[in-house]
């Protein structure tokens, strides 16, 4: 499920990034039968990718990096200071690129980091996520930390831990 979850997801960013057209997203998911587990809102965004649904798309890369970090696929998370970078993740461990066929990606998978690893992960970023809450409430800029990473990252780690049942549309970062 981690698998199909980030394969949908990176295909959609592309389209964030202007790499692919909403069209070449919607053939490739289709084409994989990965349309399926492409949400209503990426089948909304992918329909109607306006420049501002695009900005807000392209945050989806912390998602990625952390469902890529749950498979096992990059090694850390790192402190949440700076963006992730998609391209430092070798090709052959990402889902999805020109005539590459997802479904090799996700049957490859065989393990997952701990149930204790991403606990521990999803403490530390609602523990992040709360002290940017703090900082915010009390009028400060927090400082050494982007809180847009921060949300991005416990968003996919909600998700990860089944959070409220929530399906990825609707997850919630509480603090």
């Amino acid at each position: 499920e981690i698998a199909q979850r980030v394969s949908a997801l990176a295909v959609v960013n592309l389209v964030a990034f202007n790499s692919i057209s909403p069209e070449e997203a919607t053939e490739y998911l289709q084409n994989y039968n990965l349309w399926d587990f492409t949400t209503e809102n990426e089948k909304e965004f992918l329909a109607n990718p306006t420049d501002d649904k695009k900005a807000n798309e392209s945050w989806k890369c912390e998602g990625i990096w952390v469902l890529m970090w749950a498979l096992n696929k990059i090694e850390t998370l790192d402190f949440p200071d700076e963006f992730c970078d998609l391209e430092n993740i070798d090709p052959d461990n990402y889902p999805v690129g020109q005539d590459k066929d997802p479904n090799i990606f996700i049957d490859s998978i065989t393990t997952t980091r701990s149930k204790s690893e991403i606990l521990d992960a999803n403490d530390l970023y609602y523990r992040f996520n709360w002290a940017c809450v703090d900082e915010r409430i009390n009028g400060r800029e927090i400082e050494g930390i982007n809180p847009g990473i921060v949300y991005e990252r416990q968003y996919a780690l909600n998700w990860l831990i089944n959070y409220m049942e929530q399906d990825w549309d609707f997850i919630t970062c509480d603090t």
